[in-house]
């Protein structure tokens, strides 16, 4: 009873964390729409609304946050929907897979923009970028349906209507084959594509004379490095419930037992650590962050860098006026200072500039001086465009 309650509270805790987390970072996306016209900041909105469907559906789905004997299965077809999406957990770890998925792509997208930035604007168009999306939602519940059909909703030998688990394969021999296909193709193999991508990504950025890092500089990199960390939490957070699930497969390991509620605790908590992971690693992200703190708290003096208040001097009162006074000035200036820090990231948007960069192979060196001239990509190209311009 006592474990049953503490997992309700975490799952609870969870939830409301991607719920809100993720809400914050969808906002910051969208108070900046220019942001979203990179394909890698549409593969991050879609994980972060992938996120938040997680948080609800912990909600509604039985023995997550609310116990089973609190829902009521309606009948016919309605109930046998709920038993086979919802009571059987299908749903949550078909998101579960989409952030996998949407990781991979997100990282065919950073592929192109570092070894291929002259395909780069054909292969993640504004209309492509989309349909990527669309594939990997598509992609996801296909892999993820055969679990719909291992639980049903029945009357037999119930005075109302339950859900209860069937065997959908009968061979035991198939259906650890088809667990261990499972296994590959919902976790391991686009994992394994996705870590390795940004691993070598990693390496092929800090090459001397590399083209990605001469014309997109620090930002590109940050931005590379954020979406490698993000990959690399989601790995961590999902494979120890897919290796326990794959065992229980082959009569290794049991469910419902400490163990396995540790697992499904931990894949569930990547839920609400992303927006988390892109503060830590990418300064745009968290300027933006903090910036959207002090519009919806403008008394809230919150610095760009880091998030400090001024604190009063050792020794002083609540009730000393002056050291208020002091205060009250400090704290406008923070403010004053933040909201010019966040003009000039507005003005020159990271994630933006790379997104520019990745197609400026095929222009002319001219006019690309024209354009960047005065600003921080400017300096960052000055030399090659003039060793282009020359040849």
């Amino acid at each position: 009873m006592g474990e049953s309650i503490s997992l309700q509270i975490s799952f609870g805790i969870i939830a409301m964390l991607a719920l809100s987390c993720n809400f914050v970072f969808c906002l910051v996306l969208l108070m900046d729409r220019r942001m979203l016209r990179q394909a890698c900041n549409v593969f991050l909105f879609s994980l972060a609304v992938t996120d938040m469907l997680t948080g609800i559906s912990l909600f509604v789905t039985p023995n997550y946050i609310i116990a089973s004997e609190y829902f009521t299965i309606p009948g016919g077809i309605a109930g046998d929907l709920f038993c086979r999406l919802f009571y059987s957990q299908c749903i949550v770890f078909t998101l579960g897979i989409v952030s996998v998925y949407t990781l991979t792509f997100m990282a065919v997208e950073r592929w192109y923009a570092v070894t291929r930035p002259h395909k780069y604007k054909d292969m993640f168009s504004k209309n492509k970028k989309y349909i990527y999306v669309g594939v990997v939602w598509l992609l996801s519940c296909l892999l993820n349906s055969p679990h719909a059909l291992e639980m049903e909703m029945t009357t037999k030998n119930f005075t109302e209507p339950k859900c209860i688990w069937v065997t959908a394969i009968s061979s035991k021999s198939t259906r650890q084959a088809v667990a261990f296909l499972e296994f590959l193709g919902k976790y391991f193999l686009p994992v394994f594509i996705t870590c390795a991508t940004f691993l070598s990504l990693q390496i092929t950025v800090k090459k001397p004379g590399n083209l990605f890092l001469r014309r997109n500089g620090n930002a590109g990199v940050r931005l590379l490095r954020m979406c490698t960390f993000t990959a690399f939490v989601l790995a961590v957070c999902w494979f120890p419930n897919q290796l326990y699930y794959l065992l229980f497969k082959y009569n290794l390991t049991k469910l419902n037992v400490p163990w396995h509620h540790a697992t499904v605790v931990l894949c569930m908590f990547n839920s609400c650590v992303n927006p988390w992971v892109y503060c830590v690693t990418n300064k745009t992200y968290r300027r933006k962050f903090a910036a959207l703190l002090h519009k919806c708290f403008p008394r809230v003096a919150v610095n760009c860098e880091t998030t400090s208040a001024t604190a009063p001097f050792e020794g002083s009162t609540a009730t000393d006026k002056r050291t208020k006074d002091n205060q009250t000035i400090s704290t406008e200036k923070s403010v004053a200072f933040c909201v010019e820090k966040f003009n000039e990231v507005v003005s020159f948007d990271e994630s933006e500039e790379v997104s520019r960069a990745a197609d400026d192979n095929s222009r002319n060196p001219a006019q690309m001086e024209h354009e960047y001239e005065g600003t921080e990509l400017g300096r960052v190209y000055s030399p090659t465009l003039k060793e282009t311009a020359a040849k």
